[in-house]
């Protein structure tokens, strides 16, 4: 007689939990990353000298102590670091052609600060130094700084076209015009001046003064405006009426 589990009369062992379905087994999941813990995380070493590996001086004479595992979040910095270059070898980076401020910002920005945090941190922030950033921020290929800084700046277009302010506002569209042809924030300023076209244009003082500052941008209202004006036409020009055509009488 053969006992449970062991080879029987025609010699195949028999499991007693032959009945019994083996448990499948689940795969174990991966907990959440909390990104709002990593970003304060991040946020925590702005400013601590705990395992920093580059220094980041500016034109101001300022030297920022960062990480270089924060700044290769941008291109530039990236690439900088990991290949033959006299930084990588250095780890000290020179920023004397970009605005100070900008560059503080747009540091500020790569360890996880908010716009409003960034602005009230630094000091001489103002509608000049928000065009600075929209430049640095294409230059170090930044798109998350680029949108806001953009968006910020256009922003500013309608409150700088106050009599006192224009002449800040025409220098500033000629240095935006100076920069990068692609820029985010031309469009965004475009669209913006657009919407003031007439009240530009229609002041003779004002639209001397653009074409003098900056003909792109008067040439470009000057276009829309003209384009403007055609479409109105075209939209109150009465339809012409089609007539029909006769059906001649079967006599």
């Amino acid at each position: 007689m053969s006992r449970p589990g062991s080879p029987g009369e025609n010699g195949s062992a028999r499991s007693q939990s032959s009945d019994v379905p083996s448990p499948v087994s689940k795969p174990v999941e991966a907990p959440t990353p909390n990104m709002d813990a990593m970003r304060a995380y991040v946020r925590s070493y702005w400013g601590k000298t705990e395992f920093v590996d580059v220094e980041v001086h500016a034109a101001n004479g300022k030297i920022f102590h960062l990480h270089r595992l924060v700044l290769a979040q941008s291109e530039f910095f990236r690439l900088a670091f990991s290949r033959n270059f006299h930084e990588a070898e250095t780890r000290k980076i020179s920023l004397p052609e970009d605005d100070p401020i900008a560059v503080e910002i747009m540091l500020l920005h790569l360890y996880g600060f908010g716009w409003q945090t960034c602005i009230k941190t630094v000091t001489g922030f103002d509608q000049a130094v928000c065009l600075e950033v929209c430049l640095v921020a294409d230059k170090y290929d930044l798109e998350s700084l680029q949108k806001v800084a953009s968006k910020e700046f256009s922003w500013y277009i309608p409150k700088l076209l106050r009599a006192d302010k224009k002449p800040l506002l025409w220098s500033l569209l000629a240095r935006l015009y100076s920069g990068p042809e692609k820029l985010m924030v031309r469009s965004r300023a475009l669209t913006m001046l657009h919407e003031h076209s007439d009240k530009i244009l229609g002041d003779p003082s004002s639209a001397r003064e653009l074409f003098t500052s900056c003909p792109e941008v008067a040439a470009e209202l000057i276009m829309h405006a003209g384009l403007g004006k055609g479409k109105k036409k075209a939209d109150a020009k009465p339809k012409s009426v089609v007539p029909q055509k006769r059906v001649a009488e079967e006599q």
